[in-house]
């Protein structure tokens, strides 16, 4: 049962422990963290500072995929549900492989994210998807070049204090809207057959090396 998941069920109720790394507050939030363990046994490493992992997911051509929707329609299958169209389950594999080779926290990058977070993580539950799902990025407005690297930067900045030294991120998408500086850090799938193995592989490298 490590910090992180420690972490995260506590985030979940509520319980906000200082998950930043802001050096304003490091010292706070690792006495905060060294009770909380207390009263369950626990004793809290001295990696505060553990660099922490982030997935940001899109999911038209990279879990949604054209391939698992034509297949589903051959077989008589129903194609969607409430919440949308259901998901490639080789591309939802890969991702589950991703997120089991580097414990990383999954933003959602998707225009899906404007059903709101709840349902997101309503989705994520009923379809019983891997990872956890740390939130979603803001919309920028405005006739902005590259949207979605820029939602992706504005998230960082709010959620990581602009403290690069504290995690690594990769980008998974089947688009290219997105920073310069960015692109390093981005895999991008082939839309009509979504999240492969090879890009799996690839999002790892970028997660570990």
């Amino acid at each position: 049962w490590t910090k992180k998941r420690f972490l995260r069920e506590k985030q979940t109720q509520g319980i906000q422990v200082g998950q930043r790394n802001c050096k304003t507050h490091k010292n706070k939030a690792k006495g905060i963290l060294n009770s909380l363990f207390r009263r369950v046994g626990l004793v809290a490493r001295t990696t505060l500072d553990a660099m922490t992992r982030y997935i940001f997911l899109d999911f038209d051509g990279v879990i949604s995929t054209d391939r698992n929707n034509l297949g589903r329609k051959d077989l008589g299958l129903p194609v969607r549900d409430e919440l949308g169209p259901f998901f490639d389950a080789n591309a939802v594999d890969n991702l589950n492989r991703l997120v089991d080779a580097t414990d990383a926290d999954i933003i959602i990058t998707s225009s899906w994210k404007y059903l709101g977070f709840d349902t997101m993580r309503e989705l994520w539950k009923r379809r019983s998807m891997p990872g956890f799902l740390r939130g979603i990025t803001p919309d920028v407005t405005g006739g902005y070049m590259f949207k979605r690297g820029m939602e992706i930067a504005r998230w960082l900045h709010d959620n990581t204090c602009d403290d690069p030294q504290s995690y690594r991120y990769v980008i998974v998408d089947d688009g290219e809207d997105f920073l310069p500086e960015q692109i390093p850090f981005a895999v991008f799938t082939n839309p009509r057959i979504g999240l492969s193995a090879e890009d799996a592989d690839r999002a790892i490298a970028i997660l570990t090396e």
